[in-house]
């Protein structure tokens, strides 16, 4: 038998107005990015893939991706479960592997209700957060297996959800090569930055993180606060002059982290993405992480690998700022620890392994 035909389903995989190939790159967040490492890996190595998405039809002729990408050219919704289905089974893969959050595993089950390929459900985010409110029955009914990033969304499906755990495994998905091969400069010249990423928004802590900046400026005068933005619409309209902030393009990161040995990310609710890109990104470039123990942060930061502070308390977000600028030795130390971590946990080529013995046992 040769090698099984691999279908991955995932939405936003074609999001924006981009006008380049670069800038769709870019522009890859989350659950997209998630698939799209996913999706690159496997066909690198010689397995038949193809990605389903939503989006514009439009946009297909602006992307360069190793993998075949195909949309449905309209959002995934349970309105189009039927046409989904169909438009599937021409395809006729082995394997249907799904990966989102509440609205994409809805989607996945009814999908599964008359569509009889074996069907597996990536959880991108941390259930429990989600699915406490919602009373449609839920456990792994109607998925051949399920695969949780953490242990943390693992216990929580168990715990919470009534998952089989029999059915249920934690695989945490590997990084980009990009991160993992990053090169650290010898001698950096750090200088007293702080480099905040994430959206400007109340969710990301971004309203935490202005109110720690004068007691910050109180102690250190020539603090300097670098904001990396998610998109160029943030940047037009935002003021940039507001406490002396620096708004940076997304593309800057990597060469700015190399003025700071930490990277500021709050967060006043947990993520759509458990575990957050950002941090694990910023780990794997050895940088210490100063964040809030929402979901399964504390599973990925623990044992000095990070630091983590009470969501929407600015003084202490302050502290811990401080006790970093006061002791370089210390965020070197926790950024040494949160690489080695990532680059033995995050491996892609381990995370394909495991992905690849629970498709060969649904064939």
């Amino acid at each position: 038998m040769g090698s099984p035909k691999i279908c991955l389903v995932s939405s936003l995989l074609l999001e924006g107005n981009a006008n380049n190939t670069e800038k769709f790159s870019a522009m890859l967040e989350g659950n997209a990015r998630i698939t799209h490492e996913l999706a690159t890996q496997l066909t690198r190595l010689g397995e038949d893939v193809i990605v389903v998405t939503d989006g514009p039809k439009r946009n297909l002729s602006m992307i360069n991706r190793e993998y075949e990408i195909k949309t449905i050219g309209q959002r995934f919704s349970l309105k189009n479960v039927s046409f989904l289905g169909k438009y599937i089974e021409k395809m006729k893969p082995n394997i249907v592997h799904f990966h989102g959050g509440k609205s994409m595993s809805y989607f996945a089950r009814f999908f599964k209700l008359w569509y009889r390929r074996p069907t597996i459900f990536t959880f991108t985010f941390a259930p429990s957060n989600y699915l406490r409110s919602i009373s449609l029955p839920w456990r792994n009914e109607g998925f051949d297996h399920v695969i949780a990033l953490t242990q943390f969304a693992r216990n929580n499906l168990i715990a919470d959800e009534a998952f089989d755990s029999g059915c249920l495994s934690v695989i945490p998905y590997g990084i980009s090569q990009e991160c993992l091969d990053y090169s650290i400069p010898a001698n950096p010249q750090i200088k007293e930055t702080i480099i905040y990423i994430g959206n400007l928004t109340y969710s990301r802590g971004f309203d935490t993180f202005l109110r720690s900046i004068p007691i910050i400026q109180s102690s250190f005068k020539n603090a300097e606060f670098l904001v990396f933005v998610r998109s160029a619409s943030e940047l037009e309209r935002f003021p940039q002059r507001i406490l002396g902030l620096k708004l940076m393009k997304p593309t800057e990161l990597v060469e700015n982290l190399c003025l700071s040995s930490f990277v500021v990310i709050p967060f006043s609710k947990c993520v759509a993405v458990d575990p957050p890109l950002s941090v694990l990104e910023c780990m794997a470039r050895k940088k210490a992480v100063v964040t809030n123990p929402l979901g399964s942060i504390p599973e990925i930061l623990g044992y000095n690998r990070g630091i983590l502070v009470p969501p929407s308390e600015p003084k202490q977000l302050a502290d811990a700022v401080s006790a970093l600028l006061e002791n370089e030795q210390l965020s070197k130390s926790i950024g040494e620890n949160a690489r080695q971590y990532i680059l033995k946990r995050y491996d892609w080529k381990i995370a394909i392994s495991s992905i690849m013995k629970i498709y060969n046992c649904h064939l």
